[in-house]
């Protein structure tokens, strides 16, 4: 009974907040956006702990009350910046580009153009060729690599649109916004898709979801830099192209649900990947006397710099499982990953730091009255860290690894095209 208080008072707690936000703000924004996304994962919460209860017949580990407020606090020092600054985040138009800008980026794409087409035809192929009842077998395969099913030439044309999943819909409406640049905007969009086929083909839900919360992301940052018709147009064409995403989403989710026997019915079952890691924070990361010593978030980072560190993804879970006694294959938000990396005290500090460089870095932003090609992706990838409230965060070594290297590429290519063309005279 208290733990359904507990949780119910946790998820008004997002809904009041969200309501009021819109409200004062009379819009969502970036700022509501964010918090709807967190008030239905609250509400989901509910749903998947009375599901799991019944099939534990009411012997379901209790929730208590400290282990939510502690999320909530955190969750909304993290996201304070974006609340205060979220109309003017909207409103912030990109710097004036230069057309020896936009005419390098054109090169590049034109450079990219023939492995982008590559990489989308065959991803489509395998995609298409995959069953639905394959989809279970897939997403539980240690065995199974997509690269099998790619040609050689697919395997590098892939491979060079998932190293940048993070800049094409940052090209796309950075050329989009443009009527003359408008075709090449087609090709960074392309590439971006090739990233969902992929994700399907793997039967990863968490690609699909994180890769849809991007563009939406990016499109609200770019929001004031469209008219009412190109804004019309998109949503128009996002609302078509979300029902492709939605069946893509709902042949991974049925294929597994039918083929795991874990007594839940198909509401519990899709709560359960909306609101678990509410849930797993309370009853195992809550209690936790020790951490991982920063293996799960920061493996790269103490490879980096010379320390021990287990870079394994199945080899970490495995040890850190039996060294602390949890399950570390499951969903604890964003949160719940830095908490099992560096506890409660060290948790709450570093989520005050991000917020006020967070608040630095947007007062900066601001007082620039425009965005940059940089900023853009920085306040992408900020607000996508938020929304790991519905799934694990990037705690693979090699993904890591690569992130690193896009924000390498991304800063060298910012700093290029923003900085050296204008030179060219």
């Amino acid at each position: 009974m208290l733990s359904n208080i507990y949780l119910g008072s946790y998820a008004i707690l997002w809904i009041v907040i969200t309501t009021l936000f819109i409200y004062k703000k009379k819009t969502i924004g970036i700022g509501g956006f964010l918090l709807i996304i967190y008030s239905i994962s609250s509400f989901a919460s509910i749903i998947y702990f009375n599901a799991l209860d019944g099939i534990m017949k009411g012997e379901a580990v209790a929730i208590k009350k400290e282990p939510l407020l502690f999320l909530f606090i955190c969750l909304n020092i993290c996201m304070l910046p974006i609340y205060i600054h979220s109309e003017q985040l909207t409103k912030l138009k990109i710097h004036s580009i230069s057309s020896r800008e936009i005419s390098f980026i054109k090169i590049i794409l034109s450079i990219f153009a023939p492995f982008i087409i590559e990489a989308f035809f065959e991803m489509l192929y395998v995609a298409s060729t995959i069953k639905t009842n394959e989809l279970q077998e897939i997403y539980s395969s240690d065995d199974y690599e997509i690269s099998n099913k790619l040609s050689f030439i697919g395997r590098y044309t892939t491979w060079i649109c998932r190293r940048l999943v993070y800049i094409w819909p940052i090209l796309f409406f950075y050329l989009f916004i443009n009527k003359e640049n408008r075709k090449y905007s087609y090709l960074a969009l392309t590439a971006y898709f090739v990233n969902i086929l992929y994700s399907y083909s793997n039967a990863a839900r968490v690609g699909i979801v994180k890769l849809i919360f991007l563009f939406i992301i990016v499109f609200l940052l770019f929001w004031n830099n469209m008219n009412t018709i190109m804004r019309k147009k998109i949503i128009k064409s996002g609302l078509m192209i979300s029902i492709l995403f939605i069946v893509l989403l709902a042949l991974i989710t049925i294929s597994r649900y039918s083929s795991m026997k874990t007594g839940l019915d198909l509401i519990g079952w899709i709560s359960l990947y909306v609101g678990e890691s509410h849930i797993n924070f309370c009853q195992y990361m809550w209690d936790l006397n020790n951490t991982s010593e920063g293996d799960n978030m920061f493996s790269l980072v103490k490879t980096l710099i010379g320390m021990d560190a287990i870079t394994d993804l199945d080899m970490r879970r495995e040890h850190w499982s039996g060294v602390l006694g949890i399950p570390t294959h499951i969903f604890y938000s964003w949160i719940g990953d830095l908490y099992f990396d560096l506890g409660r005290l060290t948790t709450f500090i570093f989520c005050v730091a991000f917020s006020v460089c967070l608040e630095l870095y947007i007062r900066k932003i601001l007082r620039n009255k425009t965005y940059s090609l940089l900023s853009i992706f920085v306040m992408s990838m900020s607000l996508l860290i938020f929304l790991f409230v519905l799934c694990i965060s990037h705690t693979k070594h090699i993904i890591s690894r690569s992130s690193y290297c896009i924000v390498l590429h991304f800063l060298l290519f910012a700093d290029y095209t923003v900085k050296h063309l204008k030179n060219i005279k």
